[in-house]
């Protein structure tokens, strides 16, 4: 008569059933939600109406028993996680990571973006293997596997292909039913390396007044051994790297013939020269978020009164004067 008589609840066995029905017609039905889908085929006995699955005008008379009634599902599962970053001080939340889901063949699937909790989730998924790439907001780097921060606190990141702020996942089994949780995206904010060659006129390893900066001093950034970086000291014998990976590091330095390695010291940082005899530096460590300018350069003339290439030509430079 088109009120509900029942409303019947499967058990542990997926059991349904009802007792106590005067005869009449009956119509059975299951309202899908976002979570569950008609099945494209299988053993059921409902047939999927306008967003329901349904047995209708089931005919009951006195001492009838109706059984038999089998109602098939697809439910669809979901994958979740948080992107965080190491800002140098703390493991925050980071909002506006950029991340997509995948098929094992690259296609995009779907495309969301981090919250401000740092969350973000992909829902409606059927079975079958995914995979996850993120892009990291402009100033953070993606965190390699390798990095001890992935041991500390129960950081954890999926992203296992790494370059620079990009990162993608390897596969991940997706199964009826089951909602896979904590897939989450690490980052850290890149360093900046860099600081001054200069000729260090009376070679006692120390940067003094009208000591000048030496332009043209090839500079190669190493990890483990490997060149990540190249660059030339400018006019005034500055050099930089940017978006440095906070891990160690050792520079490889060639130098213009006229000059050669001076005095190497560690008793003052900020003004002292770091390179060896054979163009190379003790390693260094960088941290997450830093400016690590403890990497001078010093050098002596090969013959006095012979200097390199550009030495004090560099363009007069006001610093009292705002542009």
């Amino acid at each position: 008569n088109g009120s509900v008589f029942a409303v019947l609840t499967t058990d542990e066995e997926g059991v349904f059933a009802t007792e106590g029905l005067v005869p009449g017609r009956f119509d059975v039905v299951y309202e899908l939600d976002s979570r569950h889908i008609a099945p494209k085929s299988g053993d059921t006995t409902f047939s999927e109406g306008e967003g329901c699955m349904e047995v209708r005008s089931i005919s009951v008379t006195q001492g009838d028993e109706v059984q038999g009634l089998t109602l098939g599902l697809v439910r669809l599962s979901s994958m979740d996680g948080k992107a965080w970053v190491d800002d140098g001080t703390q493991v925050t939340a980071l909002p506006n990571v950029a991340v997509t889901l995948t098929d094992m063949d690259g296609n995009t699937l779907q495309e969301t973006v981090t919250d401000e909790t740092g969350a973000y989730a992909f829902n409606g998924l059927l079975p079958g293997v995914y995979a996850v790439k993120a892009r990291m907001p402009k100033g953070i780097v993606v965190v390699e596997q390798t990095d001890v921060r992935l041991t500390q606190d129960g950081n954890e990141s999926i992203l296992t292909t790494v370059s620079g702020g990009e990162g993608t996942s390897d596969g991940f089994q997706v199964v009826m039913a089951y909602d896979l949780t904590g897939l989450n995206i690490g980052g850290v904010s890149p360093a900046v390396v860099g600081d001054l060659c200069w000729l260090d006129e009376n070679n006692n390893g120390l940067q003094d007044m009208g000591e000048g900066g030496i332009p043209g001093v090839e500079i190669t950034l190493l990890r483990d051994g490997v060149a990540v970086q190249s660059t030339v000291s400018d006019q005034y014998g500055f050099y930089r790297f940017e978006n440095v990976y906070p891990a160690e590091y050792t520079l490889l330095v060639h130098w213009p013939l006229a000059v050669k390695p001076g005095q190497v010291r560690t008793d003052f940082p900020m003004i002292v020269s770091v390179l060896e005899e054979d163009g190379t530096t003790a390693p260094f460590t960088v941290d997450s978020a830093s400016r690590h300018y403890d990497a001078d350069l010093g050098f002596v003339l090969v013959k006095k009164g012979v200097y390199p290439d550009g030495y004090g030509e560099g363009a007069t430079q006001f610093w009292n004067v705002q542009h």
